[in-house]
């Protein structure tokens, strides 16, 4: 290291303009550029490199020149592989974290041997390390090859002060720039994610419609088989079949329809449900009306597809036994096999108008209650519906109390009633 020699005065608005400048700045590809193009304006530079420390290696990531406007940034460039410095002085100054000025770099000083100073022979050059808390955060090499004395001390004491705020900045713009990178890298994350859930409800909405048509193809096959048989009891466990089939297909469609792709309206799915087993039923049907009350829940495929059953089978049972024609014509010669043995014989009175009532709502102990009912003539008192011959009460009480893990009551005031109260089933109870 050289004394050198004192020059002209520098304006202290100068240098505090650069210093605010600098400090100004916290996006490194731009701070670079300045600290880059205020070094060299206020040293008396032709050529300047802004290096700085990433983990153990020291990598060129500025480069400008009096001749260039441009200031190229961002090159991550290793020292030892640049011809255009003197990797033994930027060394030196990273391990010595001293100010290096060599004032006739070819001529005297500990760099005269330097294979970089013996190949360009510069004339004037300075390396300023760039210290925070005597921590090295880069290195400020500036050269001039036509000028000795190129590098007054006003002008170190300048660049010095420089060099001091830009190791702030640069912690400060390198912190941003990691925040900005973890962003983009969360961005990106969360970009590949939504993809892989579109791809995912793409293919699992294909999945609900492709089974709602093959559920459709199999109603449309049973109900063909229907065609081709007399036999009352055949035709009606085939339609009951249908009802069943069409309980699911449902689900399923209403899933495809559906946003949510896991959950459906279940007060929308009862209301379309109910009024498709009324259209089955043709003029039995006629002798009820369908009255549904239903708050808006949201149950998934495990909870729905069990309550669609259930729901199918006592409706179903409602407009076959609940209210039978006292017109002999309307009356089947031979009883469906799914009949009670119990309720034979019974008829309603004349005149009187059914209902079928559907009602699901939420109870103070987050549970869901489900209610089927109807004022029809009844069950018998001594009937237990766990134990009967008929598979539609089998299958409701299997769903209730298997399926639902819920409780299944009868109710026989003014007609039927059953009430079944369960919890939703999440995905978690399933595995």
């Amino acid at each position: 290291t050289e004394y050198p020699p004192r020059g002209p005065r520098i304006d202290l608005a100068t240098v505090l303009n650069a210093t605010q400048t600098i400090s100004e700045e916290i996006v490194l590809s731009d701070l670079l550029k300045e600290v880059m193009r205020i070094a060299i304006q206020n040293a008396g530079a032709q050529k300047g490199f802004l290096i700085l420390q990433w983990n153990d290696g020291l990598f060129i990531e500025a480069e400008g020149s009096t001749g260039k406007e441009d200031v190229k940034v961002l090159q991550s460039i290793p020292v030892e592989s640049s011809h255009d410095l003197s990797a033994g002085i930027v060394n030196y100054v990273k391990r010595t974290r001293e100010t290096v000025v060599l004032q006739n770099a070819s001529e005297e000083g500990l760099f005269i041997s330097d294979p970089y100073v013996l190949r360009n022979r510069p004339k004037s050059v300075l390396c300023i390390p760039i210290l925070k808390q005597m921590k090295l955060t880069g290195v400020l090499y500036l050269e001039n090859d036509l000028l000795s004395d190129a590098f007054t001390w006003d002008r170190i004491e300048v660049l010095s002060m420089l060099a001091s705020q830009a190791a702030i900045s640069l912690e400060n713009a390198k912190l941003y720039e990691d925040a900005g990178q973890r962003v983009y890298q969360l961005q990106k994350a969360e970009t590949k994610i939504r993809d892989s859930l579109k791809e995912k409800e793409v293919l699992l909405r294909e999945i609900h419609h492709r089974v709602k048509n093959n559920m459709q193809i199999i109603s449309s096959l049973l109900k063909l088989q229907s065609t081709q048989t007399n036999d009352s009891r055949d035709i009606e466990m085939l339609k009951e079949s249908q009802n069943r089939i069409k309980s699911m297909s449902l689900i399923h469609e209403k899933l495809y329809e559906s946003k949510d792709m896991a959950h459906i309206n279940f007060r929308d799915y009862v209301g379309d449900l109910t009024r498709g087993i009324f259209r089955s039923y043709g003029a039995a049907a006629g002798r009820a009306e369908l009255k549904i009350e239903a708050e808006d829940i949201w149950l998934g495929i495990d909870t729905a597809i069990p309550c669609g059953l259930i729901i199918t089978e006592l409706v179903s049972n409602s407009l076959k036994y609940a209210f039978p024609s006292t017109k002999p014509a309307d009356r089947p010669t031979d009883r469906p096999s799914t009949m009670p043995n119990e309720l034979a014989g019974k008829h309603e009175p004349a005149g009187k108008k059914g209902e079928v009532k559907v009602a699901i709502h939420k109870t103070d102990g987050d549970e869901i209650e489900l209610i089927v009912s109807d004022n029809g003539i009844g069950l018998p008192e001594g009937l237990d519906f766990r134990n009967t011959g008929t598979l539609g009460l089998r299958l409701v009480t299997t769903l209730s109390e298997d399926q639902l893990s819920g409780k299944i009551e009868i109710r026989r005031t003014g007609g039927t009633e059953f009430r079944v109260n369960f919890r939703e089933i999440k995905y978690q109870d399933r595995v």
